[in-house]
């Protein structure tokens, strides 16, 4: 069996790496990336993760099987392999790579011939380090302004808000809180394969061909606001004949139109529905970005009709939840809050990273990528594998050794051109910022990390890891030693 870096392990060995899988997610390589738990969660057979990838533990369990038992001939020592054949950490990774970007890289074995290289490859040339730390530190500072009583949800939808939506689920729950809001079935089935047990809401009614997909799904809660959907879920819920009935929460619209039935008689209409369904069971009433004053009295409704233990939620949005926590009712959840913190951008869980593959030197009347933008003074320009394909269109400034530089014409699908001619010290390989915190000056790059396109890897990282933190902490040691106090200090701060 060929493991990590192309070694091959023994029987004994597998089974430590058999103990060791099941200490955490990313031992023996990288967790996967957000699109790879949603493939995962539909069940294709390809890599996902709105979860992890297939787990390593099942394929290493089938390399250590007991054999036949037939006669056993004793196998020939493998030739050794000649020094330049042979691969090590050194070989595979520059000296300066940190661990968090080297569980980027799968190793796969030659099968079609003996093991003369193992080849060290990635899914793509950007990654988004995901700092599991710093969210379960937000979560955490923002759980003690809900209101007593209430519960909290934290929103993963899109997966995660591009964070990952097992790393995002897991590091809130850790944080306190008690429930988790999904914005696909797949993303709940992927926090459900993961592990996750508290509470998954199905944030919006999906289409009515998914009603028994939803009711064949383990313990997701759904939000319903049509009527032939909830009926299509009735039959559904009721034919899986499950010990446990399908939780439903109806939606009212009592302000932004997109969601939710327009009126009470509307709303309670839809708790008959679900109250005469033995398949279901009504759980709660919502409103999304709505008036308190239009939603208390179909609350009253619920409660007197339905029973008192109906929970209603009305601060399903940051700038809700932030309103009082009169608004807070009997669930809150927050979302884009738990990513980035107000303007704080020292609360940002996520920076977005590749590094430079080419430095070219241009000259006036040169014209720069696709859209031809003119040249008008020498420049040093370098360039990285990111553009079109990984959400990057967005991006108009980067740091580069602490710098921040321009991005200067139009790369197209796979590159950018910046303009480094002010970091004279930049060569090939050095690691480029495209979102995150923060650049020598204290400059922030924000992108919208859910636009971050699902090809781009999560990795994810806990405390001071990752490249970022690695490359920053080299910088600070060459500044001391060479007696550069000024950007040593500036750095430290």
């Amino acid at each position: 069996m060929i493991g990590p870096l192309g070694t091959r392990l023994s029987a004994t060995a597998c089974l430590a790496v058999l103990i060791a899988t099941a200490a955490g997610p990313s031992v023996l390589g990288r967790q996967a990336g957000p699109m790879q738990s949603e493939a995962a969660s539909s069940g294709n057979g390809q890599s996902h993760e709105f979860g992890y990838a297939a787990p390593i533990a099942a394929v290493l369990q089938a390399s250590i099987a007991p054999a036949p038992a037939t006669a056993v001939t004793a196998a020939a020592p493998a030739p050794a392999l000649s020094a330049a054949m042979a691969v090590s950490d050194e070989d595979l990774f520059s000296p300066g790579l940190s661990g968090a970007e080297r569980r980027r890289f799968t190793v796969e074995d030659d099968s079609t011939g003996p093991p003369v290289l193992d080849l060290a490859t990635t899914d793509s040339n950007t990654w988004l380090e995901v700092n599991y730390t710093q969210l379960v530190a937000t979560g955490r500072r923002l759980l003690p302004r809900v209101k007593p009583g209430t519960i909290a949800m934290a929103m993963v939808k899109g997966g995660g808000y591009g964070h990952g939506v097992v790393t995002a689920a897991k590091a809130f729950l850790e944080s306190g809180y008690a429930e988790i809001g999904t914005g696909t079935l797949n993303e709940a089935l992927a926090l459900r394969r993961s592990g996750v047990t508290a509470p998954v809401h199905l944030c919006y009614q999906p289409d009515i061909q998914s009603a028994r997909a939803v009711a064949h799904a383990h313990d997701v809660q759904v939000y319903v606001e049509d009527k032939d959907f909830l009926s299509a879920l009735c039959r559904a819920a009721t034919a899986e004949n499950k010990t446990t009935p399908v939780l439903v929460h109806i939606t009212v619209s009592t302000g932004a139109v997109r969601e939710g039935v327009r009126t009470e008689a509307e709303a309670l209409a839809l708790g008959h529905q679900v109250a005469a369904c033995p398949g279901l069971h009504l759980r709660g009433v919502m409103t999304h970005h709505g008036r308190l004053d239009v939603f208390q009295p179909i609350v009253k409704a619920f409660k007197d009709t339905f029973g008192q233990d109906i929970i209603a939620h009305m601060a399903t949005s940051t700038s809700g939840f932030f309103q009082g926590q009169e608004y807070h009712l009997d669930l809150v959840r927050l979302g884009t809050v738990n990513y980035l913190f107000g303007n704080q951008s020292s609360s940002s869980a996520a920076r977005w990273l590749t590094r430079i593959t080419g430095i070219k030197q241009v000259h006036p009347g040169d014209m720069l990528g696709y859209d031809e933008t003119s040249v008008t003074r020498n420049m040093t320009i370098a360039v990285t594998n990111a553009g079109t394909v990984d959400g990057a269109d967005t991006v108009t400034e980067v740091v580069i050794r602490g710098k921040v530089c321009r991005v200067v014409g139009h790369g197209g699908m796979n590159m950018h051109m910046i303009d480094i001619t002010d970091v004279p010290d930049a060569k090939v390989g050095d690691l480029v910022m495209m979102h995150g915190c923060c650049a020598d000056d204290g400059r922030f790059l924000n992108v919208w990390v859910p636009s971050i396109w699902p090809n781009v890897e999560r990795i994810e990282i806990r405390g001071s890891e990752g490249a970022y933190h690695q490359e920053q902490q080299m910088r600070l040691n060459n500044a001391t030693s060479s007696g550069s106090y000024a950007l040593a200090q500036e750095l430290q701060d």
